[in-house]
């Protein structure tokens, strides 16, 4: 969904940008093809992007968060 013309992921990594306590954002999405425009929305904001299993939504996210060593 859009708010003020930018999806409202924009508007998510925005915020956690200006926090100080943060050391790295990171996309956890899948590796399904429908999601090629979350990795690519990464790339474009400079965020990282992990893309594991569809199916084991933990796994997807402790395998993002070791991948930056959280």
């Amino acid at each position: 969904m859009q708010a003020l013309g930018q999806p409202m992921l924009y508007h998510l990594v925005t915020r956690l940008k200006a926090a100080s306590s943060i050391d790295a954002i990171v996309l956890a999405t899948t590796t399904s093809t429908e999601d090629e425009i979350l990795a690519d929305f990464s790339k474009v904001r400079g965020i990282q992007c992990y893309r594991g299993s569809e199916d084991d939504v933990m796994e997807r996210v402790i395998d993002a968060a070791e991948s930056v060593a959280a």
